[in-house]
């Protein structure tokens, strides 16, 4: 009897599916003209992604027409830095911005027929650094704040200012 408890519990430990392995935003291609950095590029759910500095975007798939999106940033800001990572064939973007005064930053889920945002969550800091996403959370970090933010729905499971 017990080895038949053991050989079941072995069984659907075997059958259980593994928690995907933590994995690290990645960097995108930066579009430069000399020094002076345009744009951001980069791959997701077999999609091209392009992202100029002022937040316009488009979506190219295949030989489909690029389809635009646009992140709207507070008047003035530019794009300084942008990671990238997939979820759920979407593409979250973790940004930094700023006007040269003051940086902020956010992430943002880009997905859906049309790029459409599906939310966008701030970060109440500069210096955004390159996050991290477990199951269904990202761990973020900027200036003086660490988060875990739920990925489905945009909203903090807890922060730390």
């Amino acid at each position: 009897m017990v080895l038949l408890w053991a050989a079941s519990a072995l069984a659907q430990e075997a059958a259980a599916p593994k928690p995907a392995e933590p994995r690290l935003f990645a960097f995108p291609v930066a579009v430069a003209q000399g020094h002076r950095l345009l744009a951001f590029e980069f791959p997701v759910a077999g999609a091209k992604y392009h992202i100029t500095r002022t937040g316009l975007g488009t979506r190219s798939r295949g030989e489909a027409p690029p389809q635009a999106f646009n992140l709207h940033l507070s008047r003035g800001d530019l794009i300084r830095s942008l990671y990238y990572a997939e979820y759920q064939g979407d593409a979250l973007l973790l940004i930094e911005v700023s006007n040269g005064a003051y940086g902020a930053g956010f992430l943002v889920r880009i997905g859906g027929a049309l790029p459409d945002i599906q939310w966008k969550q701030a970060l109440p800091g500069f210096n955004v650094g390159r996050g991290l996403i477990e199951g269904d959370f990202a761990y973020v970090t900027a200036m003086r704040f660490v988060a875990k933010l739920n990925l489905r729905s945009g909203s903090y499971a807890w922060q730390h200012e």
